[in-house]
């Protein structure tokens, strides 16, 4: 500004600038601003570099501690369905919509007999209360397909306790 003030011209008791003066101030100052926004934008940046960096190292830490809590209870359930004469996994995959509609899958301990889609089918085929209440609700009022231990395990929620593989994998 002080260059512009500098180069004012008086003619006939009239401060006049030249047009050439004003395009050249004004370029200077698109520069400036220009790269203003850009500094605007490597902090930005940096600073959202840094908070994910945070946020990712504490979801992994939680994932951590969540499933040292969660590896007694696994076994105790475990040991429950060994007891029952089940030998299969204790926990399954399941599809569910994560974050952006991206499709993951989640690991939840199982509370549900094992073959618990073919039983369904089963049951839908053979009492058409079921297959009714079903296609109304997606689910089973009184579901036969949840085991013992399931049963406990719903009553709890513990069975929607994510893993460390979900918070990892991200």
């Amino acid at each position: 500004m002080e260059k512009v003030m500098a180069q004012v011209e008086e003619q006939d008791g009239r401060q006049t600038i030249s047009k050439s003066v004003i395009k050249s101030e004004i370029k200077s100052m698109k520069k400036v601003s220009k790269l203003y926004r850009a500094l605007q934008i490597v902090k930005y940046n940096t600073k959202l570099v840094t908070y994910k960096f945070i946020k990712r190292t504490v979801d992994i830490c939680a994932g951590l501690v969540g499933t040292m809590l969660l590896l007694p209870i696994m076994a105790v359930v475990k040991i429950a369905y060994l007891k029952q004469g089940d030998r299969a996994p204790i926990l399954f995959k399941q599809k569910k919509i994560g974050k952006d509609g991206k499709e993951i899958e989640i690991y939840k301990i199982r509370s549900m007999v094992c073959n618990a889609e073919e039983v369904l089918k089963k049951l839908m085929k053979e009492d058409p209360k079921i297959r009714a209440e079903y296609k109304k609700n997606k689910k089973l009022e009184h579901d036969p397909r949840v085991t013992r231990i399931g049963k406990f395990l719903r009553k709890t929620s513990l069975d929607e306790f994510r893993t460390v593989y979900q918070f990892i994998k991200g």
